[in-house]
């Protein structure tokens, strides 16, 4: 019998470049900003703000989304532009060259789609959402062209017991243009948590819906639909996948490999009490916990814990964590941490903060350079980041004077 972890173990063996730990983008704009000093060290991180139920949508900065891959991690939709890659010999493997944010002139604005240059945060096209609707969740494919976004239908803010309905959005670079479509898949929701990530091809959904019964969350469930017929299969769980519903503890890897944080229950911590799981979205549907293979706990050694978010690396055979050791409030120390997906042992770890939790947001494939944010001294968030074990660069950006509710590489 051939299990999950063999499939892992398998799938790691294709090839990939490999950015090695002290390698950031070797753009001239990064090797400006080192030589002139703005290069910074390791920064107190800041509390999540990431629960839609909890946190206004107003906020100068809400819940941050990101699920992407690089080229190097699985192949792009056909006929789509390469990302931005290193010259040949700089051991520097390729980066997403775009990036989608989704953004708000002002607070009572709807938030629309903004396609920016990863290089110079340049805006490169935007896309409006209908009259009365507003953008309000968004995952990426690999060839970093291609996303899906979530509406909801609108006044002034969201209307949190409306549906939310899913479109297609195609960046075209040479023509600078977005395309939407929507997709032929039913309208979710939007009264719950929900957690979307898009896999690598483009070619299908995991969504993740909390079930509530008399205002308590009593089970998940997970579907994956095809993006072409809307066709779905379908996997329940007892507790919470994605107990905070934002999309940071779901992570689609190629191969149809689905890595998604659960814990039986929410409190004190989520994960505590469960961890990361792999599923093979392949099978037929069914129980999620007896369809998946447990990969990572959610108590760690001495005392620490998974902080709920992460990304899967190395074609699925590694996943990369957030771990910290003291309940949010209380002086939170946490790090960034490579795990085995087949021991679920620690491989490396890096990025300790004793302020408050780090926030993942993406990963290379190699796992040598993640895209994070963490707080200034007054605790508020700072710059998205390209982030190695040796440093931290901030990703350019001209929305900066804009509310920003997710980003997507």
């Amino acid at each position: 019998m051939i299990t999950l972890p063999d499939k892992v173990r398998a799938a790691a063996h294709a090839t990939a470049q490999e950015i090695t730990p002290e390698s950031i983008p070797d753009w001239h704009e990064f090797a400006m900003r080192a030589d002139s000093g703005r290069e910074r060290g390791t920064r107190s991180s800041r509390r999540h703000v990431r629960s839609r139920w909890l946190a206004p949508l107003a906020a100068a900065v809400a819940v941050l989304a990101v699920i992407a891959v690089s080229a190097g991690l699985a192949g792009g939709t056909s006929g789509s532009p390469a990302p931005a890659a290193s010259p040949a010999g700089s051991g520097i493997g390729p980066l997403p060259r775009y990036y989608a944010t989704l953004t708000s002139a002002s607070v009572s604005s709807p938030y629309h789609l903004v396609i920016a240059d990863a290089r110079t945060g340049a805006t490169l096209a935007s896309a409006f959402p209908p009259r009365n609707y507003s953008y309000d969740d968004i995952t990426a494919a690999a060839d970093d062209t291609t996303f899906v976004v979530g509406a909801l239908r609108t006044v002034r803010a969201p209307v949190r017991s409306e549906p939310m309905t899913l479109d297609l959005a195609r960046f075209d670079p040479a023509r600078k243009t977005i395309t939407m479509r929507a997709l032929p898949i039913p309208a979710l929701p939007a009264s719950r948590p929900i957690a979307i990530a898009l896999s690598p091809d483009g070619r299908e959904l995991a969504v993740v819906v909390h079930n509530v019964t008399n205002g308590v969350i009593t089970s998940s469930t997970l579907r994956v639909y095809s993006l072409a017929t809307g066709a779905a299969r379908v996997w329940t769980a007892p507790g919470f996948v994605d107990a905070l519903g934002v999309g940071d503890g779901l992570s689609f890897g190629p191969g149809g490999i689905l890595a998604f944080e659960w814990s039986r229950s929410s409190v004190p911590r989520p994960s505590t009490d469960g961890g990361i799981r792999l599923l093979d979205t392949n099978g037929a549907g069914g129980s999620l916990l007896a369809a998946s293979t447990a990969a990572v706990r959610g108590d760690q050694p001495d005392g620490q814990y998974l902080q709920g978010t992460l990304a899967l690396i190395d074609h699925g055979s590694q996943v990369v964590s957030v771990v910290g050791d003291s309940p949010v409030g209380s002086g939170v120390v946490s790090e960034f941490a490579v795990f085995s997906t087949s021991t679920g042992r620690v491989l490396r770890a890096f990025l300790r903060s004793t302020r408050t939790e780090d926030d993942l947001l993406w990963a290379n494939p190699a796992g040598t350079v993640i895209v994070g944010r963490v707080p200034g001294p007054d605790g508020q968030p700072g710059p998205l980041e390209w982030i190695t074990p040796s440093r931290q660069v901030p990703i350019e950006s001209d929305q900066a004077d804009a509310d920003i509710l997710g980003f997507a590489f």
